[in-house]
């Protein structure tokens, strides 16, 4: 996954969300800004890249949302397995 760039983080994020449903990526109905959750991705996301002297990859946005799954996110242990393997699944999907 790493091999494959992502172009735009945004585009990523929100695509990644609409086939997860992990949490909503717009703020409301009538705000289609990204809401807190999908910013922290993208801030993650995009620091990483930063850190690594890397473009964002596939790798890196997994890491990200897994990053707001286990710290953000108030789920139970079962219910974050489940969903990390759920967005392992499509962004894997995607490469």
């Amino acid at each position: 996954m790493k091999e494959f760039k992502i172009i735009d983080t945004q585009e990523f994020v929100k695509a990644i969300l609409d086939r997860t449903k992990l949490f909503r990526y717009e703020c409301s109905d009538k705000n289609s800004d990204p809401s807190k959750k999908s910013r922290e991705v993208i801030e993650i996301l995009n620091y990483e890249a930063l850190l690594l002297n890397e473009q964002p990859n596939l790798w890196l946005g997994y890491n990200a949302f897994n990053s707001v799954l286990h710290n953000v996110l108030k789920k139970s242990f079962g219910q974050q397995e489940r969903l990390d393997k759920k967005l392992f699944d499509e962004v894997y999907a995607m490469a």
